[in-house]
């Protein structure tokens, strides 16, 4: 809505999943959710068939969503019942720290959209090894993180928010978030069977017990 403040009318912004016709809709859900095709490699080229009969450009397929490239936005689309809990998850997770989440503006659990980023390429991921080092120890105070880890195989879930202003900094951000589970204060959930508290390990990774009389990973 706009400004609520404003003496100016106030207008319900345009839906970007509701622009798209009904019948793509609800073909796309019925792909991802169809069971009976094992594969989802068999399903993100019939989506993509879909998508891109009504203008929508593939720019890249993960392992339960794919994405699209339209107007500026980017779509993802769910490939089965992991990539609809990947799409709700990522949408509740970006306004927590918009700082370093990728922009969700909407979803309806088989299409999500969000902001452009530019991919980090795997030289920059090396490059700015030590600033994605210290977002992850900052997010690691309120989720258990998984996909994000300072490893050559997690580079492509990094993306550049590019500067509105010249002179300012790119932005570093996570473009996949979906697998960021919040922690909600629950220490005991993350407590090793010695007492010793669960930690990310030093590449976040995996987790390991922080009682070096212990050492237990995860």
């Amino acid at each position: 809505f706009d400004n609520p403040d404003s003496d100016k009318p106030k207008k319900l912004r345009s839906s970007l999943v509701e622009n798209i016709p009904d019948e793509i809709k609800i073909k796309l859900y019925q792909i991802s959710s169809d069971f009976t095709i094992s594969d989802d490699n068999v399903k993100a080229d019939m989506i993509s068939e879909v998508m891109e009969s009504i203008g929508f450009k593939e720019i890249g397929t993960g392992t339960n969503r794919i994405a699209f490239m339209k107007d500026g936005y980017v779509y993802k689309v769910a490939l089965d019942d992991r990539g609809f809990i990947d799409n709700i998850s990522e949408y509740k997770r970006s306004i927590e720290h918009p700082e370093y989440f990728v922009k969700v503006y909407e979803t309806n659990r088989t299409i999500l959209v969000c902001e452009y980023c530019e991919l980090l390429s795997e030289e920059d991921f090396h490059i700015r090894r030590q600033e994605i080092k210290d977002i992850l120890t900052y997010l690691s105070q309120f989720y258990v993180m998984d996909d994000v880890g300072l490893t050559t195989k997690n580079y492509c879930n990094w993306g550049l928010r590019r500067a509105d202003k010249e002179g300012e900094p790119d932005k570093l951000i996570i473009i996949d978030n979906a697998y960021f589970y919040p922690i909600r204060n629950n220490w005991k959930m993350i407590t090793c069977g010695c007492g010793g508290k669960i930690v990310p390990n030093t590449q976040f990774t995996g987790y390991m017990c922080s009682n070096t009389a212990c050492c237990m990973t995860y």
